[in-house]
């Protein structure tokens, strides 16, 4: 919140939010009205294609299970594990081959930690910090 202070979030709110429910909560946080006009092309109406998509999106997005699966999970994990097995085993022994299978793993890897950004902070979205690039 502190990193958005003062900018648009519009649209990025309107993605997270598929229930009405932070609305509500979002009016007992008003401050005041933007000074200066949204500088996007993108319209929210509740006739809009994109609530209307959210509308029949919401009924079968609640029979979802929350959060990500274990298999996802393990997945994440297993990558992690391939990756540094096979950089180490790569270093070791200066095979080449395996250096490019670990940074293949790799790319795989840092994929899936992107997805664990999109969820509560857990440890699996710091797999991103492998790879130099900020989950922050």
């Amino acid at each position: 919140m502190l990193l958005l202070q003062g900018t648009d979030i519009t649209e990025a709110f309107e993605v997270h939010h598929v229930t009405k429910t932070p609305e509500y909560l979002l009016k007992q946080f008003f401050i005041r009205s933007a000074s200066e006009p949204r500088n996007s092309p993108y319209t929210f109406k509740d006739d809009g294609f994109y609530r209307t998509l959210k509308r029949k999106a919401q009924p079968i997005l609640t029979k979802l299970p929350p959060g990500p699966s274990k298999e996802s999970k393990l997945c994440a994990d297993l990558l992690l594990a391939t990756f540094l097995l096979l950089a180490t085993v790569a270093a070791a022994t200066y095979n080449f081959v395996i250096g490019l299978l670990a940074g293949i793993i790799f790319n795989f890897l840092v994929v899936i930690a992107h997805n664990f950004f999109h969820m509560k902070d857990n440890f699996r979205m710091y797999y991103f910090d492998l790879s130099f690039m900020a989950s922050r």
